[in-house]
């Protein structure tokens, strides 16, 4: 008779069993091992690829991020997708998976777009400035509104529904009310470079995008 030595669950020995003898047993009971082996190790990777992706937007929000899609990419990527880039932004704000954004999808997308604007100009005044105040950098980019955000930007409205209406306007070629994924695949880029260009961090004019 062939023996195997098997290690019990409490890990305190090991367990000499019979593998020959009569019938295939031993060898289903290994399959069964083998399976329960290869599931507990999926799960494990499962878990795993979870942990990163909280501990990559764990990371993000303490560098500075304020932990919506958009502020996960990089200002300078933003201006010019690629067609991978492009059908994840889809597969985000795509909430319904019904092929169009809405007003609602296209309000939350608005947000995210008004939010990294604001922060974009933020980080270029704190960069400029080492030692401004966050108090002076609040009101520094609040003056800069109406040069940084579609609208009047007065600091005294939100301007999220102007960004609503400048991706319409940018974004839905036949006009019908909402956006399809080719549009936003042909004319993201163009908005994007548009509303995320580079901008000196003072401030100026030629900064206003409508």
């Amino acid at each position: 008779m062939d023996w195997e030595v098997v290690l019990t669950r409490t890990g305190t020995g090991s367990d000499l069993r019979g593998s020959g003898g009569g019938g295939n047993g031993g060898g289903g009971d290994r399959a069964a091992a083998n399976a329960q082996a290869q599931k507990s190790s999926e799960m494990r990777a499962g878990v795993a690829d979870k942990m990163k992706k909280v501990q990559g937007l764990s990371a993000n929000k303490s560098a500075g991020g304020d932990g919506t899609y958009l502020s996960r990419v990089p200002i300078g990527k933003l201006r010019k997708l690629n067609a991978d880039d492009l059908k994840e932004i889809w597969e985000h704000y795509d909430a319904d998976g019904n092929g169009y954004l809405d007003r609602e999808e296209l309000k939350k997308l608005a947000t995210e777009c008004v939010e990294r604007t604001l922060k974009m100009f933020a980080d270029q005044l704190r960069e400029a400035n080492p030692n401004i105040s966050d108090e002076q950098l609040k009101k520094e980019v609040d003056k800069e509104r109406f040069f940084l955000l579609p609208g009047k930007g007065d600091g005294k409205r939100d301007q999220t529904q102007d960004m609503v209406r400048m991706l319409v306007q940018k974004l839905d070629i036949n006009k019908d009310g909402q956006v399809s994924r080719a549009e936003l695949m042909m004319q993201w880029n163009s908005f994007s470079s548009d509303l995320f260009k580079e901008r000196t961090a003072e401030g100026s004019l030629d900064c206003t995008i409508m």
